[in-house]
């Protein structure tokens, strides 16, 4: 059985990361190629796992080594697969050829063992003490290999933080594209990386009939999100440039919005709010407000951010949770749902509408229903 889901655990890897390389209408083309590349790698490592348990290395000698090709690709390869979901513009950037420098360093120091003949390799795979396993440079590459997946993983998650935060200041609702998934998975991967080292240097006993196991399981999370995961910046080529600047910090400046100009600004954004109910649309966006209200963007960022000291999405789901809270202190909607209020309010999702309200309110959207009808009970 721990042959089988090994097996299927590399198998899933290489499947998903050539999935992702040749995929053609993937909504974030870069990403993918990056995270298919890393996924490919994941797989091709635990693949050397797979043909020593199922002793196809003696039997084809000639692949001995080949698989350890990609451990140095895996790590840059991730990151810059979650940066460039990160990017508004996504792109090979000049010098990111330097991310698989240590990589190419390392194939050209193996390239005399694998033009070995199939004889030598045998013969180095049926003596795991020989130099080529267990040698100071298979330490050294080991260690440095260690070091380089957790400091990129690191670096992703940084990003993924920063991405979370930042979309708040464009977009009302941002579960569908905060990459959470992919922050789960960061940590996930260090667990299967850990696993693995487990597996080679057998540190604690116990766990490596569950390490195949864990490894399919995370193919499975990586594949059903990473193909499910729409476009991350859905603007215009204007927006987007506009959006550039207000996150470089270049927003209009108090010079060229006077304090009275601001308030007046203030008072329209406020009377649309309250008189046309935009927070309605679930997927309102900074620009597309900006439109409704006739301000260019860089001035409704400016609105929100100087003259009222809230992000875009704190504000409008202010006015999301004001009107769940009427609907659900209103007799006449006690038969909806909790999840059929939120929607009705704006929200997308039961997750994102408990987690906001309670955030708002300190309660739960049940408690405050529960709270209110007993009110009006008292009445």
């Amino acid at each position: 059985m721990e042959t089988l889901f090994s097996a299927l655990g590399s198998g899933g890897f290489l499947f998903l990361g050539i999935q992702l390389i040749i995929r053609k209408n993937d909504p974030n083309r870069l990403a993918g190629r990056f995270l298919g590349l890393a996924m490919f790698a994941a797989g091709a490592m635990m693949l050397d796992d797979s043909l020593r348990e199922m002793g196809l290395l003696i039997k084809y000698p000639y692949l001995f080594g080949l698989t350890e090709q990609f451990q140095l690709v895996l790590a840059p390869a991730f990151f810059l697969g979650v940066r460039a979901y990160t990017e508004t513009r996504p792109h090979w950037h000049k010098y990111d050829w330097l991310h698989f420098l240590p990589a190419a360093l390392f194939f050209v120091t193996e390239l005399p063992t694998l033009l070995l003949s199939p004889a030598e390799k045998a013969e180095i795979y049926l003596h795991p003490d020989h130099e080529l396993n267990s040698g100071p440079l298979v330490m050294v590459v080991f260690g440095l290999w260690f070091a380089q997946i957790f400091t990129y993983l690191f670096l992703a998650f940084r990003k993924i933080i920063l991405h979370q935060k930042t979309l708040r200041t464009i977009n009302s609702l941002t579960e569908d594209i905060d990459l959470r998934w992919l922050q789960w998975f960061v940590g996930g991967f260090a667990v299967m990386i850990l696993v693995w080292a487990n597996d080679v240097f057998e540190v604690v006993p116990g766990i490596s009939g569950f390490s195949s196991a864990i490894y399919l399981i995370g193919v499975c999370f990586a594949g059903y999100f990473v193909l499910g995961q729409g476009r991350i910046f859905s603007f215009s080529e204007k927006e987007i440039a506009e959006i550039e600047q207000i996150w470089e910090q270049k927003e209009v400046s108090d010079a060229q919005v006077p304090e009275p100009e601001t308030i007046l600004l203030r008072q329209k954004l406020e009377l649309w709010m309250e008189n046309e109910k935009p927070y309605l649309l679930p997927g309102l966006t900074l620009p597309e407000l900006a439109r409704q209200v006739s301000l260019s963007t860089h001035e409704l960022s400016f609105l929100l951010n100087q003259g009222m000291g809230q992000n875009f999405y704190t504000y409008v789901n202010h006015f999301r949770v004001e009107e769940a809270k009427r609907l659900l202190a209103d007799p006449k909607y006690a038969p909806w749902t909790l999840i059929a209020v939120g929607f009705e309010a704006g929200f997308n999702s039961k997750t994102t509408f408990n987690t906001t309200f309670r955030e708002s309110t300190g309660l739960s959207p049940s408690a405050f229903r529960k709270s209110a009808m007993a009110g009006h009970s008292d009445d």
